[in-house]
């Protein structure tokens, strides 16, 4: 089983930084999700003298028992064992994000929380410090303040928070096939690519044409999938998304990059080898150094 760096990106609301939302989770400690039948940690750290934030992800297994093959005399026999009283079956996710771009590397691998239900994890907590946040503004209006006051502070924190996946081109078509629908494909030129004569007037002062195609709900998937493919295969185009809907109903939008689809691979059992640590003390962890080593050498991706 491997072990992987995925690359991702975060757009945050209106009126909120990520070192505001990154800073609150930081300062709440051991931050508990309960989200689908699972039980999650995180933990949320600055790292020091760095634009980033390292995080773990804990999710907690329900059960105390595993089952083992073991090979007795040629036999292999199933044994079932358990974990002590005071311990839990686990998985884990370490993540680095930096704070200047919202781009950011997740490491994951089978089986562990995904790139998606990690997103739909900061997601719900923004959520909650988005209505604190507002809450409080409205509390502190003076008694004589007009109504439309406390609506100017819901419209200034309107945004919402959304994540994305990062993926090279050639692995694009695969990726869209996991959306269970898709309602729109949106990209960029860098120069502008309209011909009527309308737009001529423009041409000299536009630094960027956006395009979007927008579906109808019945679309084939597949058949969207393999014709996007093929046209980030034939347009040069800056970059773009496509935006669709996993199983679950939540919103997905997958980013169109020129770079790897993984930023760093390491074989499973190497990897928890050097895993042994103490959770307050994760950020200064191996998987953590390793996440800023990828960041480092990938910041074309990351810090822009």
């Amino acid at each position: 089983m491997k072990v992987r760096f995925l690359g991702y990106s975060l757009t945050i609301g209106d009126g909120i930084t990520f070192d505001d939302y990154f800073s609150g989770l930081e300062s709440q400690g051991k931050v508990t999700i309960e989200y689908a039948g699972n039980n999650r940690i995180l933990y949320v750290k600055k790292i020091a003298d760095t634009n980033y934030f390292g995080g773990l992800l804990i999710t907690i297994k329900d059960y105390k028992k595993f089952c083992k093959l073991q090979d007795e005399n040629g036999e292999l026999k199933i044994n079932v064992e358990s974990v002590g009283e005071d311990s839990n079956l686990m998985e884990f996710n370490f993540f680095v994000l930096n704070k200047n771009t919202g781009n950011g590397i997740y490491q994951h691998y089978h089986q562990s929380c995904s790139l998606n239900q990690f997103g739909i994890a900061l997601k719900r907590k923004y959520n909650e410090y988005r209505k604190l946040i507002i809450k409080k503004e409205v509390e502190n209006l003076p008694e004589t303040a007009p109504k439309k006051k406390e609506k100017e502070i819901n419209n200034k924190y309107q945004k919402l928070f959304e994540w994305i996946v990062i993926v090279r081109p050639e692995k694009l078509e695969a990726l869209i096939k996991e959306l269970y629908s898709i309602s729109a494909f949106e990209f960029d030129f860098l120069t502008m690519q309209a011909n009527e004569k309308e737009f001529r007037p423009f041409d000299g002062d536009v630094t960027k044409e956006r395009r979007k195609f927008s579906f109808v709900a019945k679309s084939s998937v597949s058949k969207l999938a393999k014709k996007i493919a093929q046209v980030v295969g034939t347009l040069d185009f800056t970059g773009g998304k496509v935006i669709g809907r996993d199983s679950d109903g939540f919103q997905k939008i997958v980013n169109i990059l020129d770079n790897p689809d993984n930023l760093g691979e390491f074989d499973y059992d190497k990897f928890v080898t050097k895993l042994t640590v103490n959770v307050k003390d994760f950020d200064s962890s191996w998987p953590i150094q390793e996440l800023l080593k990828s960041a480092n050498e990938h910041n074309h991706i990351i810090e822009s």
